[in-house]
């Protein structure tokens, strides 16, 4: 056993672990956070897409190939967007974890 052959409490070496893993959870955490801040951004640049696909759509038409590309792209995003929706669904648990005492301000 590590505990034996360093000559190390147990406990010490689970405590030690424990603020290890706190450290990679509350950046983590952030990071979390960090991901929700840029997924609103994003969201905003997809409704000024929305936006210049109506445009253009009125001002070259449907089937000008402007268009048609720019459908494309809106589409292409239209699904990365769902993606990442649902990355920050499945990772919104960690939004409900406390940091043990002492370790909120790292």
């Amino acid at each position: 056993m590590i505990a034996k052959d360093h000559d190390t409490p147990r406990d010490a070496l689970v405590e030690y672990s424990i603020r290890k893993l706190e450290d990679v959870i509350i950046a983590e955490k952030r990071r979390h956070e960090q991901r929700k801040e840029l997924f609103k951004e994003l969201c905003l640049h997809w409704e000024a897409g929305k936006a210049l696909l109506e445009k253009s759509r009125q001002t070259l038409g449907y089937n000008d190939p402007f268009c048609q590309s720019l459908e494309k792209s809106m589409n292409g995003l239209s699904r990365n967007m769902q993606e990442l929706a649902s990355f920050i669904e499945k990772s919104a648990i960690i939004e409900q974890y406390q940091p043990l005492k002492g370790q909120a301000n790292k």
